[in-house]
């Protein structure tokens, strides 16, 4: 792996397995040259279909949870598949590694290793690229914000002509499953149902399921300091002078958890 153009510094996690992906001089001209290709603007005026799962050529990916601030997603990357090198010129990404191993690589050369309980914070406009091991699939969650799925760049892609837009609703054939036990359907065809976070804010989150190694709860940190089952804790809620930074806690950050500040947990069943 290659070291990072630029050190972390500043970067207020102490744990070694968060690291920063930096938008670097390369990223800013890549940009400029690929800026022209891509009118990101959806097809269509009804988004519900983001909802629904998103088959991509390398894997699918669904939504677990969406709020006016934050938008989480879960994807699946097959062994020995990749996403387009991509960048985001205007929401803040997060990459936390659930399962499988691989390789997340930037345009500027920078290598950085995807194994269980890493986690990426990507700039603006920094393109990134997953790929996938030999070994078993990649599950990420993909933490963003501002939710914006439109706001997208393909710098290259090894499926498509990298103009292509995000998908539209022609490429989420998958709806709710009928006649079925809601908690026998598999999670990323579960509905989205409310989740109070506060007297004025809402959320929504996927119901829960039988299926799955995971479970997705809203909490508070005083709910969350006791556990001991946490994989990752994401704050659903801006950090005092940090209001567009994604924070993530794993199981040896608990105990720095806000009491009161509300969390997306994911925690082993």
């Amino acid at each position: 792996m290659h070291v990072p153009e630029r050190p972390d510094h500043g970067f207020p996690s102490p744990s070694a397995l968060q690291r920063v992906v930096r938008c670097l001089p390369a990223d800013i001209e890549a940009t400029e040259q690929a800026r022209h290709r891509v009118d990101a603007t959806p097809t269509s005026r009804d988004l519900s279909y983001l909802d629904r799962l998103i088959r991509k050529p390398w894997g699918s990916e669904f939504r677990i949870y969406e709020d006016e601030l934050t938008d989480v997603w879960s994807l699946h990357i097959k062994p020995m598949h990749r996403t387009s090198l991509h960048c985001h010129p205007h929401k803040l990404t997060a990459l936390l590694c659930l399962e499988g191993t691989g390789t997340l690589s930037t345009c500027s050369g920078v290598a950085y290793a995807l194994e269980p309980g890493v986690v990426l914070h990507i700039e603006r406009g920094a393109y990134h690229r997953s790929t996938a091991g030999s070994g078993a699939s990649l599950r990420l969650i993909e933490v963003e914000t501002p939710s914006d799925k439109f706001d997208l760049l393909r710098l290259e892609d090894d499926y498509r002509n990298p103009a292509t837009p995000y998908e539209d609703e022609q490429h989420a054939p998958l709806r709710l499953v009928e006649r079925q036990p809601l908690g026998a359907v598999p999670l990323a065809l579960q509905p989205l149902v409310d989740q109070r976070l506060a007297a004025y804010r809402w959320g929504r989150l996927r119901a829960q399921c039988l299926r799955g190694r995971y479970r997705f709860t809203v909490e508070t940190g005083e709910q969350i300091h006791a556990a001991t089952n946490l994989v990752f804790a994401i704050a659903l809620e801006p950090r005092a002078g940090a209001p567009n930074e994604v924070t993530v806690l794993g199981p040896e950050g608990v105990v720095t958890a806000t009491p009161e500040t509300v969390y997306l947990t994911i925690r082993t069943r």
